[in-house]
């Protein structure tokens, strides 16, 4: 609560902070495969049936990128890795824990085979428990963006759920016209944005309103803060 705010300076009398809750038991999984467009159906659908606590979606480049320390092994595994990975984690808590987990894999799973998707508890020789322990904790040295090459450039842009594709591909054909590597060679991660709004900032040099307005394409969001709650919000690194 500010009081006394005019705009620059306020006076905090109290607030209120919300701590979660840690769980008992946790037991991720992994959905992984070529189609993007299946993969944020099945993200989806598990956030509005509130299945899970966790979940995120990178591509093989960003994940072997976030596991692998040096230029080549992070090359070696994305060779073997499929284009896209979706993590997931369930939990049990204080009351039940273990049955908790039990009725939510079941119902993940039927989700799955409606949807098409299979999930796995490893991927490439990669486990979904090493997966969520690395994501959860500080990235190690060198920062993991930059491990294969030194440097990188986000570009934030806020979106629907069904433009994620189409912007996706025609991020890989401007890319591709302007030099950039394939979409293997770029990071990149889709991740649902809620609850607050959120400063996100374009680099003016990269010029995106010129380069999304194709198409007929929502625009990236411009420097400032937008609301984005409910949004899908989309990082394309370039390296």
């Amino acid at each position: 609560m500010l009081q006394g705010s005019q705009g620059t300076f306020g006076i905090i009398t109290w607030s209120t902070i919300k701590c979660e809750v840690l769980p008992r038991i946790q037991k991720p999984f992994i959905a992984a495969g070529e189609d993007l467009e299946t993969l944020l159906e099945f993200g989806y659908r598990l956030v509005r049936l509130r299945l899970g606590d966790e979940l995120f979606i990178l591509n093989g480049k960003n994940l072997a990128s976030l596991l692998e320390k040096d230029g080549e092994a992070i090359r070696d595994l994305k060779e073997a890795l499929p284009t896209w990975v979706l993590l997931f984690c369930l939990a049990g808590y204080e009351y039940l824990p273990e049955e908790r987990v039990e009725y939510q894999e079941k119902d993940v799973k039927e989700v799955g085979q409606r949807i098409g998707v299979k999930i796995s508890e490893a991927v490439a020789g990669i486990s979904a428990e090493k997966l969520l322990r690395t994501a959860s904790n500080p990235s190690e040295e060198p920062y993991w963006k930059i491990r294969e090459k030194g440097g990188c450039q986000d570009i934030y842009f806020i979106t629907s759920f069904n433009a994620v594709p189409k912007l996706v591909n025609l991020m890989g054909e401007i890319c591709g016209r302007e030099g950039y590597p394939p979409l293997g060679g770029r990071g990149l991660h889709p991740a649902r944005v809620s609850g607050a709004r959120s400063p996100l900032r374009i680099p003016s040099s990269l010029r995106p309103n010129r380069l999304f307005s194709e198409r007929n394409c929502q625009k990236p969001v411009p420097t400032g803060e937008q609301n984005v709650d409910g949004k899908w919000c989309v990082l394309l690194e370039t390296v």
